[in-house]
């Protein structure tokens, strides 16, 4: 049954609610200054003046939400809330309309017509309620202040707390952990006008369960709900610490989240999921840890985990495209790294971090060669400057990663001058079936297939830097790594090794030299996906095989099985992007070669040859009849730039 709490306290609600109020005066510290009087009142049986006295103590109480991440209030937010009054939320791209729940509320378990549980797990975050009460700060409108009252008390009347780990959209650790972080601290802390006395006392009654949950029930396997759940319980230990066990909720959080912190990043600053998406989460979320930490114990600066953080920070500066935004590494969306980063320089007192986010416009840009290699995560991120112009080539030799991995190994995405040429997928969707099949496997990236598989993928984890190659001169950046197929049908011990050489010369190309060890007839395929910006013609102009092609296709938003051409910027968004699949034969050790260009360049040639003697790859590139380029690299298994010259040429 949904009551709607009023503005003022009335007896029918603390008769409804009496078993509830108790637990919260049980739950609450007496030796907290200016509440034992309280207490003893509500012990005595003067329940009605010592829960009017409670609500008082609380409005009068003031917590710096600026510890904690700000909420996201949409430009339109006065739109959205007037929405909401006809039961209409904008989730993932899309507006959608909520129907009723029997008993009269909302119907929390809301998937939508496609059943996608992501859907209900973002109505249980209750963003919609800073919206309305920014809405209602703004222009002070009535229907806004009895809605969100209507919402909060019919969530927490209509939906218990089970005391046990559940995934269900109302309990599910992470919705408990965003509903706190980004929605509920802010909304009680905040203008409170908007909440009605009765509100107030359900909200407080709801605290203890939401803080048992993040304690006793977080996600035990770990990852970054682990840890977002537990910075969670540290702010509500923060936010309210007029509770019994606060101190102890503060303490469990912070050496769960140090743990935590080591256990799931590698020493050059990359989360071991290898998301830019999910390591943007944990760091957003590292900020408020840090503040809230350090308001406590300044001391704090000087362990292992704060300089672990710094480093994580640091991985995310140095992936980030010419643009801001990060790459669409594993599952990821299309999300500004650089807008993160001026909430974060502050903090560390990194100038660097502030001009490579303002691409120079404000502090200082970083010394030496933009170009960072992060020998754990594999991942190696080639650039000339970092201006919005710049090239920015990413090459992931790295981990599959311990969760939303993609099946893309030695992937390359590349911007030249400030312009996408490839791309990664994105995530489009966690809904099983061929969307997801294709957004998360090798045919929405830029690799090579053997017999239309895709090669071994990396480890989940690993204990030790992966093996790859780089080297950084004044003419090139060069980096390669190695993995192997294992044809369906062959003996295990028959692999086909696959070496990927990247070369980029700063004269703004890339040479692609995949190199192969086949004994036997292979069918080959080079996948190539475009950003969604370039054309067909310019897809052609920008990616060019130096290698004799056996066919090419060309695909562009094709959405019958094989699902081939698309890409996703945002969860639950996808459009059409072009992809290039040139097939080749092989049945010896072959190299193939491609190049890489701005479509707007002049085209150039590759001749590359094997050299038997001294088991190299050699190869010239030519530009206008001329050869503006020569280099030696090391063949397989002992990779490596052996040489690289630019004219003159003796």
């Amino acid at each position: 049954m949904t009551t709607w709490a009023s503005a003022a306290i009335s007896d029918t609600f603390l008769e409804m609610h009496d078993e509830r109020l108790d637990k919260v005066f049980s739950s609450i510290d007496k030796s907290t200054p200016g509440l034992a009087t309280i207490l003893n009142e509500w012990e005595a049986g003067d329940k009605k003046p010592a829960a009017e006295m409670l609500v008082k103590y609380f409005r009068a109480k003031s917590f710096d939400l600026s510890i904690l991440e700000p909420t996201y209030i949409p430009v339109d937010f006065t739109y959205r809330a007037d929405a909401a009054l006809n039961d209409s939320y904008y989730i993932h791209g899309d507006w959608l309309t909520v129907p009723k729940a029997a008993q009269g509320g909302l119907n929390w378990d809301y998937r939508g017509e496609n059943e996608d549980k992501e859907i209900a797990w973002m109505l249980n975050r209750h963003t919609i309620f800073p919206i309305l009460q920014h809405a209602y700060a703004h222009s002070r409108r009535e229907p806004w202040k009895k809605l969100l009252n209507e919402l909060c008390t019919d969530w927490i009347g209509n939906n218990s707390y089970p005391d046990r780990i559940t995934f269900s959209a109302q309990w599910r650790p992470l919705e408990v952990a965003r509903r706190v972080l980004n929605s509920w601290v802010h909304v009680f802390h905040g203008d409170n006008e908007i909440l009605n006395d009765e509100t107030i006392l359900l909200m407080l009654s709801s605290i203890p369960e939401h803080a048992d949950a993040l304690y006793e029930h977080s996600s035990f396997w770990g990852g970054n709900h682990l840890l977002t759940e537990k910075i969670a319980l540290l702010a509500i230990a923060a936010a309210w610490p007029e509770f019994q066990h606060s101190q102890e909720w503060k303490a469990h959080a912070i050496e769960t989240i140090t743990k935590q912190l080591l256990k799931q990043s590698y020493p050059d600053g990359s989360h071991k999921e290898l998301s830019n998406h999910y390591q943007r989460v944990i760091l957003a979320n590292t900020l408020p840890f840090l503040r809230l930490i350090e308001y406590s114990d300044p001391r704090f600066r000087n362990t292992p985990v704060y300089d672990r953080i710094e480093s994580m920070w640091d991985f995310f500066a140095g992936s980030m495209q010419p643009d801001g935004f990060g790459p669409l590494s594993n599952a990821s969306d299309r999300d500004e790294n650089s807008v993160l980063m001026l909430s974060a320089w502050k903090h560390f007192n990194r100038l660097d971090w502030l001009g490579m986010a303002t691409h120079g416009r404000k502090g200082i840009l970083p010394q030496g060669n933009p170009s960072r290699y992060f020998p754990w995560a594999g991942q190696v991120f080639m650039r000339n400057n970092w201006s919005q112009s710049a090239d920015w080539i990413y090459f992931d030799a790295g981990p599959y990663g311990t969760a939303h991995q993609h099946i893309d190994r030695l992937h390359l995405s590349v911007t030249l001058q400030g312009r996408p040429i490839l791309s990664d997928s994105g995530r489009y969707t966690y809904q099983p079936g061929r969307w997801r099949d294709y957004f998360k496997g090798p045919h929405a990236h830029s690799v090579l297939l053997l017999n239309g598989q895709a090669s071994k993928q990396g480890p989940n984890n690993v204990k030790a830097p992966m093996d790859v190659a780089f080297q950084d001169s004044d003419q090139a950046i060069y980096a390669s790594a190695t993995t192997s197929f294992h044809p369906t049908g062959e003996p295990l011990r028959s692999p086909v090794p696959w070496t990927r050489h990247v070369l980029y010369d700063k004269r703004g190309f890339v040479v692609i030299l995949d190199e192969l060890q086949a004994f036997k007839n292979y069918d080959m395929e080079a996948l190539w996906q475009f950003a969604p910006s370039i054309s067909s013609k310019e897809a052609n102009l920008a990616v060019k095989a130096h290698t004799p092609i056996k066919k090419q296709k060309i695909e562009n938003g094709r959405d019958q099985v094989p699902i081939a051409g698309f890409y996703s910027p945002n969860y639950n968004q996808k459009v059409p992007a072009v992809q290039i699949s040139n097939s080749f034969s092989i049945n010896s050790s072959t190299t193939i070669i491609h190049s890489i260009q701005n479509p707007e360049s002049k085209p150039i040639k590759i001749q590359g040859s094997r050299s038997e003697n001294s088991n190299g790859i050699q190869f010239t590139v030519h530009q206008d009849g001329n050869m503006i380029a020569r280099g030696r690299i090391a063949a397989y298994p002992n990779t490596g730039l052996l040489d690289y010259t630019v004219p003159p040429i003796d």
